[in-house]
């Protein structure tokens, strides 16, 4: 799957504002079928980020069966919406860094 300008473009700022906090971000991948945006790891767990908010299919949210299939995989998924991303960075951060696992 080949992601689009805004999805990629705050990736390539996400990743590394996580990985500042202490999160590692895993390649790009698939759980159990599933595709994930970004995948990190901290202390030896894993979360699965979705990034949401563009039009057409790259920016659409995940199906809540597939959600599933990640919440019994033992991978909590995060939906995160670009603009969220885009005017609120601190807060993002912050919310990841206070992240209990």
């Amino acid at each position: 799957m080949t992601l689009g300008g805004r999805i990629e473009t705050t990736l390539a700022d996400l990743a590394p504002a996580l990985s500042a906090i202490g999160w590692k971000a895993l390649p790009r991948n698939s759980i159990s079928g599933v595709p994930i945006d970004l995948l990190i790891q901290r202390k030896g767990k894993i979360i699965a980020i979705d990034l949401i908010g563009t039009a057409g299919d790259e920016g659409q949210a995940i199906a809540l069966s597939k959600s599933l299939i990640l919440q019994r995989s033992g991978v909590p998924l995060y939906a995160l919406r670009l603009d969220e991303w885009l005017h609120n960075k601190n807060k993002v951060i912050e919310f990841f860094h206070n992240r209990e696992l």
